[in-house]
């Protein structure tokens, strides 16, 4: 038992390396593009279409280098591009308009001047593909047009009903696919061969079909070993007639004449290394282009195959078993899930994206409460945490923007059950009353636009989100509710790479209601410290400074609500003097009135860098600085001798530092008219 045990291994081994070697792969070039997920040739152009950026890429194929970016409305597209095709040098693509169901038929010349119509029913089209008189386009059933005017219905039979290509023999998941209801027989997939015969591509199946106008065969190969299809994707014919098919499963390049026979496979290097999710490819000759959705490239191979190492192989032919390599078992669940909404039987391309700036809610994460949510291997959030694979939801609530609440039949997205309820199965901290920015009800606010706050998705999203899976820019969902009045007038916001923003100092989850959601309300302050923390000596120091449980409880937490006594950063801000004088009313005449930008601008002499002017006259802020702990009497600024040296650009220097320490009793005298 042992030796045919080890004799069997040895087969697999050659069986293995031959096959392999018969496919050399060299990679020429590979582009960066933001999720890319069709390809076409066309004019001697290289087409993709970018969902990242909703644009149509046309890049030179022998070095992959950009030439043009189109954006799809500038092309007065206004859906998605669903497929590419090519008819004598004209670029054609079908879009979809998710929100109205239309279809449309594009045809772009030269000059990218499109005809446009509209095609009879609401399914999407998957594939465009012509040969020299005819073109096809593949929805729920396959068409074909001379004209890309007028479209006429294929008769071809489902592909589980036509006959298989006598094989070799059958393995154990041989005919599986007759139990399944799904996988009764759509295609994805086509090449127009010159003869018109067609070649089709079933996805579910494994199954590649044979068609002419009165004859279908077909074979199958579905499975995890080389030599076998997992979720085929891509189809394209090389010089030589042989078939390469992209399998996302697998993650390799896999490659089969017409009549199912297997000869080698490889992935993103031209060996071994496996792609990341390559959904399309392109043929021109023997130079192969795969796009790659997940890792954003296109890639671009020269293929050189060697047949006759085929030939030479033993009648078994066994392959390595994949099953069980961590490249294919690793993020399998969401790969098994972006098998039909790439586009196979609904398009969600977009809420798939892998690229900087696109967030979503994280797969594959431990969670480590108890969860009554289904999780992959029994720990880890995945897809269907949260939707139920088999389309099952039942009745449930659903909340707008503002917060009005819809009692719905069956929810949307196969949604297991309602938000938040979904969302507090993992995050039951987010739920708490006091410490969420939940429950809140617009009788209880003013200013406000939405009736209340009580769903996650309120402010969330779960595809395709921005930082912390908001579902727009922090100001401007802030806004949607609160309004643009309360937008900080006097502090500064920065939204570019958010260093200011409204969460900098509030923040909606694990705060406290009563302080205005103030970051870090359940902790020691670290809010207006956090930026300005050479304030943080003075605090409690001076008078100014100093806390009034009476007067200061409840308006932000800790020692910084004497912050609030003079900064109100959602008003506009106050000039200085009379911020000062609201308290000090006995030096409300007390106060230089001329500008000393002017004055000095007049003299032609530079202005002094570190004198503190407002509107380029003195306010109180020139001389004092409220936060000053070492001059505690009068909160003289350290650089009383800079601003005298100000002073005497235009008064006399004799007996400055009188004029100086008595500047308020001068000022006072000048108003009541005395002479000084």
């Amino acid at each position: 038992m042992k030796l045919r045990f080890t004799i069997f291994l040895f087969l697999i081994t050659i069986s293995d390396i031959h096959a392999d070697e018969s496919i050399q792969a060299k990679l020429i070039y590979e582009t960066n593009i933001s999720g890319p997920s069709i390809v076409e040739l066309c004019n001697n152009v290289l087409w993709i279409y970018s969902v990242g950026e909703k644009e149509l890429w046309s890049l030179n194929p022998l070095t992959g280098t950009a030439l043009t970016k189109i954006p799809l409305l500038k092309l007065k597209i206004t859906g998605t591009l669903t497929a590419l095709g090519c008819k004598k040098n004209l670029l054609l693509a079908a879009s979809y308009h998710k929100d109205t169901r239309h279809v449309f038929f594009h045809t772009f010349s030269d000059s990218f001047t499109a005809t446009q119509s509209t095609l009879l029913d609401s399914s999407f089209v998957k594939d465009i593909f012509c040969n020299e008189s005819t073109c096809y386009v593949i929805r729920d059933q396959i068409y074909s047009s001379q004209n890309l005017r007028q479209w006429v219905q294929v008769p071809i039979q489902h592909s589980a009903d036509i006959p298989k290509r006598p094989s070799k023999g059958s393995h154990y998941f041989s005919n599986w696919q007759d139990q399944f209801l799904v996988a009764q027989g759509s295609y994805f997939r086509g090449v127009a061969m010159p003869n018109n015969n067609l070649l089709l591509l079933d996805t579910v199946r494994a199954a590649v079909v044979t068609h002419s106008r009165d004859h279908s065969e077909k074979w199958e190969s579905w499975g995890f070993r080389r030599g076998n299809l997992l979720f085929p994707k891509g189809f394209a014919l090389l010089k030589n007639d042989l078939l390469a098919i992209s399998d996302t499963g697998l993650k390799l390049i896999s490659f089969f004449n017409k009549e199912g026979r297997y000869f080698g496979s490889f992935g993103a290097n031209g060996q071994n290394f496996r792609f990341r999710h390559p959904l399309d490819i392109a043929t021109r000759n023997n130079t192969l282009y795969v796009i790659d959705f997940l890792d954003n490239k296109l890639f671009a191979f020269d293929i050189e195959v060697k047949i006759e190492a085929k030939e030479n192989l033993s009648s078994l032919d066994i392959h390595e078993n994949l099953f069980r390599h961590p490249d294919v078992i690793n993020h399998f669940s969401e790969t098994r899930c972006l098998n039909c909404h790439d586009g196979l039987e609904t398009y969600n391309l977009e809420r798939f994206l892998n690229i900087k700036g696109r967030h979503h809610h994280p797969l594959h994460k431990e969670v480590k409460q108890e969860t009554k949510l289904p999780l992959w291997t029994g720990k880890k959030v995945d897809c269907f945490s949260c939707h139920h694979p088999h389309h099952q939801s039942g009745k449930g609530k659903i909340v707008n923007q503002f917060g009005n609440i819809t009692t719905v039949e069956k929810l949307p997205f196969q949604l297991r059950t309602s938000i938040p309820e979904l969302c507090l199965e993992c995050h039951k901290e987010k739920g708490l009353k006091n410490e969420n920015h939940f429950h809140i009800k617009k009788d209880k606010l003013t200013k406000i636009k939405a009736e209340q706050v009580i769903s996650c998705t309120q402010c969330h999203k779960m595809h395709q989100a921005e930082n912390h899976l908001l579902k727009k820019g922090v100001v401007q969902l802030c806004t949607t509710c609160h309004g643009q009045s309360q937008i900080p007038q006097s502090h500064p916001i920065i939204t570019q790479n958010e260093k200011v923003t409204c969460i900098s100092c509030h923040s909606p989850h694990g705060t406290k209601k009563e302080f205005h959601f103030a970051r870090h309300s359940n902790k020691d302050a670290q809010v207006c410290l956090s930026c300005h923390k050479e304030k943080k000596e003075a605090l409690g120091m001076v008078a100014h400074l100093k806390v009034d449980p009476k007067v200061d409880i409840r308006k932000w937490p800790g020692a910084e609500v004497v912050c609030l006594k003079c900064h109100h950063p959602h008003d506009t801000k106050p000039r200085t003097s009379s911020l000062c004088i609201s308290c000090h009313k006995d030096r409300v005449t007390a106060h230089h009135e001329k500008n000393v930008a002017l004055l000095y601008k007049r003299t032609g002499l530079p202005l002094p860098e570190d004198i503190t002017l407002e509107d380029g006259k003195i306010s109180c802020a020139t001389c004092h600085d409220p936060h000053n702990v070492a001059q505690l009497e009068k909160y003289l600024r350290p650089r009383r001798e800079a601003v005298k040296a100000m002073c005497t650009t235009c008064h006399s220097k004799e007996n400055m530092d009188g004029r100086f320490n008595d500047y308020h009793k001068r000022q006072k005298n000048i108003q009541k008219g005395k002479t000084i």
